[in-house]
């Protein structure tokens, strides 16, 4: 797998693994949006990988999600590898 389908995997597994953490604790995206500052249709399109977040809305929505952002990023690069998440 060329290095840009490998960051590209990575990136839609982040999505993923975003919007099944949200499920898991099981908040709205209105929720998220309210916790984060951002709005519901920015984490929803994140969500179904219409856009890639930068990092501070990447940090704005883990945080909101009480996850480690570090955490988060190392599984969806194993995944992106085609490692077991």
């Amino acid at each position: 797998m060329a290095k840009h389908d490998s960051i590209q995997t990575s990136l839609t597994v982040l999505a993923d693994l975003l919007r099944l953490e949200r499920e898991n604790q099981g908040i709205s995206m209105n929720r998220l949006a309210e916790k984060s500052g951002l709005s519901q249709s920015t984490i929803s399109l994140i969500e179904n990988k219409k856009r890639i977040p930068g990092m501070d809305v990447y940090l704005r929505i883990t945080t909101a999600l009480n996850l480690n952002p570090a955490d988060l990023i190392e599984k969806a690069v194993s995944h992106g590898k085609g490692e077991d998440i």
